[in-house]
């Protein structure tokens, strides 16, 4: 028979030998994910804000293979607006800034398409430029030739992409949010990913599929390629108007002044969902990024719609989109305008500390204006560069007045904060 001091032994025993499970469980993990991180490989995990997917969804998840564009042959047009680009590069007197921290063209790669650019081979430069989503000088930016280079990527980028577009969907509530806490995990993916992206189409009003002339890599849905930053950006994008609409107002005829674009994604996406409202689109960004970004969006929005700043006047006048050297972008922009709102999404803490306070002081001397900053603040070091933290920027600023602050819906770690200017 029992006894108390017997019953009360077993039940203590039974709490040790759950205890002792978890520990060996939580051991089990902590020895996978420690192997992943000796292969570089942890990113597969940790860039994604559904991890309990991996082991408990009701429902098939991150099935979607991983899918290579092909490079586009070099047309005409192609050849023309290389051509074009190349004219830019030539005029530029400062084409290489000093001061770059990880954006350098050696950490980049970048000095293949720099000698290109110098060469007269336009046919030449148009391949390197056509397969831009395929090389190395656009790493950080998009994931370029990691798509073939990194076994990895057959399952990080269709595990990333597919993630990150549920994000999307929570935040613009065409799926529920789900909670680790309770429900069915993996809930949104019950009829697959496709009825998903066609819910935020709806949403949005216009096809999420990246533009086709460019042999860009991620996935398909249905006929679409979506890419690995494609979600973000047109998050980033909502997350923007809608800012607009709250500290803003309800205007048209808006100019934005972006600092440091990438390869043009946000501004392309920023022109969807803004439409008609946008007026004018800013560009400040390294030389040799202007050179590639300022292809994409001509490919995308045409010649005529994206000028130089040392274009002539009247070029200037009819493009949508100025696409502006770092070194210069300032005494040009004095010269125009303000801009309705500034932003910058993930390059702030990656540029040398002294030249995001001028960028911030700059911004500052713009009354009225609202500032949209999109980053990670965790202060990592590349290499030998430091990477400083934005939000602790921004206390030396007095003049931008932080309006609201959250945190990213697709990206775990980021913040999104709006400032207006005084």
């Amino acid at each position: 028979m029992s006894t108390p001091s017997s019953r009360n032994a077993l039940r203590s025993l039974k709490r040790e030998l759950t205890f002792a499970y978890f520990r060996i469980v939580f051991f089990v993990y902590r020895q996978l994910f420690a192997s992943l991180s000796r292969f570089h490989e942890k990113y597969i995990v940790e860039s994604t804000r559904r991890k309990q997917w991996f082991y408990r969804a009701k429902f098939p998840v991150f099935r979607e293979p991983h899918f290579i564009g092909e490079v586009p042959a070099v047309t005409a047009a192609d050849s023309a607006l290389a051509q074009v680009v190349q004219h830019y590069w030539l005029r530029l007197r400062s084409k290489v800034p000093s001061d770059q921290t990880v954006w350098t063209l050696e950490f980049q790669g970048a000095e293949d398409l720099v000698q290109q650019l110098e060469a007269t081979d336009t046919q030449r430069l148009a391949l390197m430029l056509n397969g831009m989503f395929h090389s190395s000088y656009i790493q950080g930016i998009a994931h370029g030739f990691r798509h073939t280079a990194m076994p990895s990527s057959r399952l990080q980028v269709p595990v990333v992409v597919e993630d990150r577009l549920i994000s999307l969907a929570e935040y613009l509530g065409v799926v529920a949010a789900e909670t680790i806490e309770q429900g069915i995990c993996g809930l949104a993916m019950k009829n697959g990913l496709e009825p998903v992206v066609a819910a935020i189409e709806r949403s949005l009003g216009f096809s999420l599929s990246f533009p086709e002339n460019f042999g860009a890599s991620g996935i398909k849905v249905g006929n679409r390629v979506i890419t690995q930053r494609q979600a973000e950006h047109v998050y980033t994008a909502c997350r923007l108007a809608a800012s607009w609409r709250q500290f803003g107002g309800a205007r048209t005829g808006l100019a934005i002044t972006e600092i440091g674009a990438g390869y043009g994604g946000l501004c392309l996406w920023i022109h969807r969902v803004f439409g008609q409202q946008l007026r004018k689109y800013y560009i400040i960004d390294l030389p040799w990024v202007n050179v590639f970004q300022s292809y994409f969006l001509k490919k995308v929005f045409g010649d005529a719609a994206v000028a130089f700043w040392n274009d002539d006047a009247e070029k200037i006048e009819a493009a949508t989109i100025v696409v502006c050297s770092s070194e210069t972008a300032e005494a040009f922009l004095r010269d125009q305008p303000d801009s309705d709102i500034y932003l910058n999404q993930d390059s702030l803490p990656e540029m040398p500390e002294a030249v995001a306070r001028n960028y911030l002081q700059w911004v500052a001397g713009k009354a009225g204006a609202l500032f949209f900053s999109y980053q990670q603040e965790n202060g990592h070091s590349v290499g030998r560069a430091g990477q400083s933290n934005v939000h602790e920027l921004m206390l030396a600023v007095p003049a931008m007045q932080l309006q609201c602050r959250n945190l990213s819906w697709t990206r775990d770690g980021y913040t999104e904060e709006t400032y207006r200017v005084a």
